[in-house]
């Protein structure tokens, strides 16, 4: 620890940010993969981002595990909120 004027202890340390975890290629669709987790080890959702064509936005991917049907999820673009989406949750 520090001088105790100011904790040493990350937002993954206090649970307040999701923990990230690379995927392990073993397939071609497993590069880039990002699963973030629970401070228990629960994985919430796993992320990856696709380049597209020249002068497209490329695509972001966010596969939800633990979200209950109808769950919404707030997405902020270029630190803005945006209106939360409900996502439907198909098995």
């Amino acid at each position: 620890m520090g001088t105790g004027a100011v904790s040493d202890l990350t937002p993954y340390d206090t649970g307040a940010r999701a923990e990230p975890h690379r995927w392990q290629p073993r397939k071609d669709d497993h590069y880039g993969k990002v699963d973030f987790d629970a401070p228990d080890g629960t994985t919430i959702a796993t992320v990856w981002i696709e380049n597209v064509d020249a002068g497209q936005m490329p695509k972001i991917h966010i596969v939800p595990h633990v979200l209950p049907p109808g769950a919404t999820i707030h997405i902020h673009l270029n630190g803005q909120d945006s209106m939360p989406a409900i996502i439907p949750i198909i098995d």
